[in-house]
Protein backbone atom coordinates (compact mmCIF):
# COMPACT_ATOMS: atom_id res chain seq x y z
CA UNK A 1 0.00 0.00 0.00
CA UNK A 2 2.28 2.80 1.17
CA UNK A 3 4.53 4.32 -1.82
CA UNK A 4 7.47 2.31 -1.73
CA UNK A 5 10.97 4.12 -2.14
CA UNK A 6 8.92 7.50 -1.47
CA UNK A 7 9.03 8.08 1.95
CA UNK A 8 6.20 10.68 1.90
CA UNK A 9 2.72 10.13 3.43
CA UNK A 10 1.06 6.91 1.40
CA UNK A 11 -1.11 7.41 -1.67
CA UNK A 12 -4.45 5.93 0.11
CA UNK A 13 -4.56 9.27 2.59
CA UNK A 14 -6.38 11.09 0.35
CA UNK A 15 -9.02 9.19 1.24
CA UNK A 16 -9.31 7.29 4.15
CA UNK A 17 -10.66 9.48 6.37
CA UNK A 18 -12.45 8.94 10.09
CA UNK A 19 -15.72 8.41 7.99
CA UNK A 20 -13.89 5.31 6.09
CA UNK A 21 -12.77 3.91 9.28
CA UNK A 22 -15.81 3.94 10.24
CA UNK A 23 -17.58 2.57 7.70
CA UNK A 24 -14.96 -0.25 7.30
CA UNK A 25 -14.91 -0.92 10.93
CA UNK A 26 -18.79 -1.08 10.76
CA UNK A 27 -19.27 -3.18 7.18
CA UNK A 28 -16.89 -6.04 8.00
CA UNK A 29 -18.31 -8.18 10.05
CA UNK A 30 -21.20 -8.30 7.63
CA UNK A 31 -18.63 -9.69 4.81
CA UNK A 32 -20.05 -13.20 4.86
CA UNK A 33 -23.70 -12.32 5.60
CA UNK A 34 -24.28 -14.54 1.81
CA UNK A 35 -23.72 -17.42 3.59
CA UNK A 36 -27.18 -17.28 4.74
CA UNK A 37 -28.20 -18.65 1.29
CA UNK A 38 -25.87 -21.64 1.22
CA UNK A 39 -26.90 -25.06 2.67
CA UNK A 40 -25.65 -26.00 5.88
CA UNK A 41 -24.73 -29.58 4.75
CA UNK A 42 -22.19 -27.25 2.72
CA UNK A 43 -21.25 -25.04 5.34
CA UNK A 44 -20.85 -27.36 8.11
CA UNK A 45 -19.24 -29.82 6.21
CA UNK A 46 -16.32 -31.33 8.59
CA UNK A 47 -14.34 -32.16 5.48
CA UNK A 48 -12.30 -30.36 2.59
CA UNK A 49 -15.57 -28.87 -0.15
CA UNK A 50 -15.86 -30.85 -3.51
CA UNK A 51 -15.33 -29.17 -6.37
CA UNK A 52 -18.94 -28.30 -6.85
CA UNK A 53 -19.89 -27.67 -3.44
CA UNK A 54 -16.91 -25.13 -3.70
CA UNK A 55 -18.66 -23.54 -6.54
CA UNK A 56 -22.10 -22.94 -4.21
CA UNK A 57 -20.05 -21.91 -1.74
CA UNK A 58 -18.78 -19.33 -4.24
CA UNK A 59 -21.74 -17.81 -4.22
CA UNK A 60 -21.73 -16.56 -0.74
CA UNK A 61 -20.18 -13.39 -2.19
CA UNK A 62 -22.75 -12.57 -4.65
CA UNK A 63 -25.77 -13.44 -2.73
CA UNK A 64 -24.21 -11.43 0.15
CA UNK A 65 -23.61 -8.23 -1.89
CA UNK A 66 -27.12 -8.30 -3.36
CA UNK A 67 -28.51 -8.92 0.31
CA UNK A 68 -26.71 -5.59 1.08
CA UNK A 69 -27.66 -3.83 -2.15
CA UNK A 70 -30.94 -4.71 -1.45
CA UNK A 71 -30.59 -2.99 2.18
CA UNK A 72 -28.86 -0.24 0.62
CA UNK A 73 -31.99 0.94 -1.91
CA UNK A 74 -33.70 0.29 1.19
CA UNK A 75 -32.13 3.15 3.12
CA UNK A 76 -32.47 6.83 2.96
CA UNK A 77 -28.73 6.84 2.49
CA UNK A 78 -26.80 3.84 2.06
CA UNK A 79 -24.12 4.96 4.47
CA UNK A 80 -21.86 1.69 5.63
CA UNK A 81 -24.04 -0.75 3.52
CA UNK A 82 -22.74 0.48 0.82
CA UNK A 83 -19.59 -0.29 1.85
CA UNK A 84 -20.61 -3.41 3.33
CA UNK A 85 -22.05 -4.68 -0.31
CA UNK A 86 -18.27 -3.77 -1.67
CA UNK A 87 -16.67 -5.74 0.79
CA UNK A 88 -19.29 -9.04 0.53
CA UNK A 89 -18.57 -9.17 -3.19
CA UNK A 90 -14.93 -8.72 -3.45
CA UNK A 91 -13.30 -10.02 -0.33
CA UNK A 92 -12.40 -13.40 -2.36
CA UNK A 93 -11.27 -11.38 -5.20
CA UNK A 94 -7.12 -11.52 -5.20
CA UNK A 95 -4.20 -9.70 -6.43
CA UNK A 96 -2.87 -11.40 -9.12
CA UNK A 97 -6.71 -12.01 -10.69
CA UNK A 98 -7.12 -15.67 -9.42
CA UNK A 99 -10.14 -14.78 -6.94
CA UNK A 100 -13.62 -14.52 -7.25
CA UNK A 101 -16.25 -14.16 -8.62
CA UNK A 102 -15.07 -11.90 -11.07
CA UNK A 103 -11.53 -12.70 -11.37
CA UNK A 104 -10.62 -8.81 -10.47
CA UNK A 105 -6.96 -7.97 -9.55
CA UNK A 106 -4.90 -5.22 -8.21
CA UNK A 107 -6.00 -1.77 -7.70
CA UNK A 108 -9.12 -3.00 -9.93
CA UNK A 109 -10.03 -4.45 -5.95
CA UNK A 110 -11.66 -1.95 -3.61
CA UNK A 111 -9.46 -1.05 -0.87
CA UNK A 112 -12.25 -1.94 2.02
CA UNK A 113 -12.35 -5.45 0.51
CA UNK A 114 -8.30 -5.93 0.40
CA UNK A 115 -8.31 -4.77 3.56
CA UNK A 116 -10.97 -6.80 5.08
CA UNK A 117 -9.23 -10.10 3.29
CA UNK A 118 -6.05 -9.78 5.10
CA UNK A 119 -8.32 -9.58 9.04
CA UNK A 120 -10.12 -13.10 7.02
CA UNK A 121 -7.52 -14.88 5.76
CA UNK A 122 -5.66 -14.02 9.07
CA UNK A 123 -8.42 -14.90 11.27
CA UNK A 124 -9.37 -18.44 9.04
CA UNK A 125 -5.12 -19.59 9.63
CA UNK A 126 -5.70 -18.60 13.09
CA UNK A 127 -8.88 -20.85 13.61
CA UNK A 128 -9.85 -24.57 14.54
CA UNK A 129 -11.50 -25.52 11.43
CA UNK A 130 -12.97 -29.31 10.73
CA UNK A 131 -10.64 -29.16 7.86
CA UNK A 132 -7.57 -27.77 9.54
CA UNK A 133 -6.08 -26.75 12.58
CA UNK A 134 -5.09 -23.34 13.94
CA UNK A 135 -1.49 -22.23 13.14
CA UNK A 136 0.02 -19.43 15.68
CA UNK A 137 -0.48 -15.89 14.64
CA UNK A 138 3.49 -15.50 13.37
CA UNK A 139 2.99 -18.92 11.15
CA UNK A 140 -0.55 -17.03 9.25
CA UNK A 141 1.31 -13.77 9.38
CA UNK A 142 3.86 -15.37 7.12
CA UNK A 143 1.63 -17.24 5.20
CA UNK A 144 -0.16 -13.39 4.30
CA UNK A 145 2.57 -12.57 2.21
CA UNK A 146 3.09 -9.04 0.66
CA UNK A 147 2.62 -10.79 -2.99
CA UNK A 148 -0.69 -12.11 -2.13
CA UNK A 149 -1.97 -9.36 -0.06
CA UNK A 150 -0.06 -6.63 -1.24
CA UNK A 151 -2.23 -4.13 1.43
CA UNK A 152 -0.24 -6.02 3.76
CA UNK A 153 2.49 -3.03 3.04
CA UNK A 154 0.80 -0.78 4.87
CA UNK A 155 3.07 -1.49 7.92
CA UNK A 156 6.53 -3.40 7.24
CA UNK A 157 6.61 -4.25 11.32
CA UNK A 158 3.34 -5.13 12.05
CA UNK A 159 3.24 -8.37 13.72
CA UNK A 160 -1.06 -8.89 13.07
CA UNK A 161 -4.21 -7.28 10.38
CA UNK A 162 -5.36 -5.46 13.15
CA UNK A 163 -2.26 -4.01 13.28
CA UNK A 164 -1.80 -2.68 9.50
CA UNK A 165 -5.68 -1.62 9.88
CA UNK A 166 -5.43 0.34 13.33
CA UNK A 167 -1.87 2.07 11.43
CA UNK A 168 -3.98 3.35 8.72
CA UNK A 169 -5.14 6.52 10.67
CA UNK A 170 -1.27 7.23 12.09
CA UNK A 171 0.09 7.39 8.72
CA UNK A 172 -2.62 9.84 7.83
CA UNK A 173 -2.39 11.64 10.89
CA UNK A 174 -5.83 10.81 12.24
CA UNK A 175 -7.03 9.53 15.59
CA UNK A 176 -5.94 5.77 16.02
CA UNK A 177 -9.29 4.53 18.51
CA UNK A 178 -11.62 2.55 17.18
CA UNK A 179 -14.65 4.35 15.81
CA UNK A 180 -16.91 5.36 18.52
CA UNK A 181 -20.47 3.12 18.82
CA UNK A 182 -23.68 5.03 17.46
Amino acid sequence: LANEGNHKRPYYVEYIDDEFLDCLFRSSPLHDIGKVGICDSILLKPGRLSAEEFETMKLHTTIGANILDQAVHHSASGGFLTMAAQIARCHHERWDGSGYPEGMREMSIPEPARLLAIVDAFDAMTSDRPYHAAVTAAQAWRNCSADSFPARRASSTSGTPWNILSNLPRACGRRTSRPAKR
